[in-house]
């Protein structure tokens, strides 16, 4: 089980600046000088790239203000200790700007990488705890009527640690990620979750990966939110040219739940329809379409 949690933020993102003072002024995270002498990696000059900020009320959770993109994050195992949740804040950015509250795992699955992390290297999961705090949000969503709730599909760096990874973002324009109220909701909804993380056994969840769809798969999304699923790392159609029976394999280890289930949005496969159920009809897996 996790009882640490890692929260990154980056000064070069305004989303996840906003998120951060939000912590900072309103949930008592702050940096001491206990804290300054006794970390050696504490600094409090950003140029030399992180500083780390505890809180008294949340005694599980380290805040770490980088000035680093937070998709090239690389060096996250010299950083933080073992049997840690790593959550990423962060801003969402689309064409059409459209307000939306996101999640999602990270990882890539072609030899080119455009955004951080290793090629052909998924990053490790916690699918409960996504689950969770989708949800978490999902009550609250009378507080932002505007906004879409969605998870994406796996994407991007970081993917190189021992511990599990997450995106929580805010998009998709400046409007929304400096809007406090926003970022109240998202951290709010954050701290809740980790705060009922020890229930997680009460929920009785199938731990499953996704195959199939678009960035935003609405039928894995709705899962998450109405139903007992969690996900793991989730492939949306436009990577499925890249799988392989060794990347799935890859995708199936990664999570620190056990992965039982395969959902395919048979609808969603596209041209690599036949490579996919073939590759994936001898795994001991229950294979679930939807």
């Amino acid at each position: 089980m996790i009882n640490n949690f890692t929260i990154i933020t980056s000064i070069k993102d305004p989303a996840s600046k906003t998120m951060k003072n939000y912590l900072i002024e309103n949930e008592k995270f702050e940096i001491t000088k206990y804290d300054a002498n006794q970390d050696e990696h504490n600094c409090n000059n950003l140029e030399t790239n992180y500083k780390k900020i505890y809180s008294l009320v949340h005694p599980n959770i380290t805040l770490i203000i980088t000035d680093q993109s937070l998709i090239d994050m690389d060096n996250l195992d010299e950083l933080i200790s073992k049997d840690n949740m790593i959550i990423f804040l962060s801003k969402h950015a689309s064409k059409s700007e459209t307000p939306v509250l996101t999640s999602h795992s990270t990882g890539n699955f072609s030899e080119i990488v455009y955004l951080g992390g290793k090629p052909m290297e998924i990053g490790n999961t916690f699918p409960s705890f996504q689950k969770i705090y989708m949800k978490k949000l999902y009550e609250k969503r009378n507080e932002f009527p505007n906004y879409d709730l969605k998870i994406e599909a796996t994407h991007h760096g970081p993917t190189s640690s021992i511990n599990p990874m997450l995106f929580i973002e805010i998009g998709s324009s400046e409007i929304e990620w400096n809007n406090t109220s926003t970022a109240s909701i998202v951290c709010t909804s954050l701290l809740d979750t980790i705060k009922n993380i020890e229930k997680i056994n009460n929920y009785d969840l199938k731990i499953g990966i996704g195959i199939g769809g678009n960035h935003y798969p609405k039928k894995f999304n709705d899962l998450i939110l109405f139903s007992n699923v969690a996900f793991g790392p989730i492939v949306s159609k436009y990577n499925l040219s890249h799988i392989n029976e060794k990347i799935i394999k890859q995708i199936i280890v990664k999570s620190i739940e056990k992965i039982n289930h395969i959902y395919i949005d048979e609808n969603g496969l596209g041209k690599e329809k036949v490579k996919i159920l073939k590759i994936i009809k001898d795994l001991e897996l229950e294979i679930v379409y939807i």
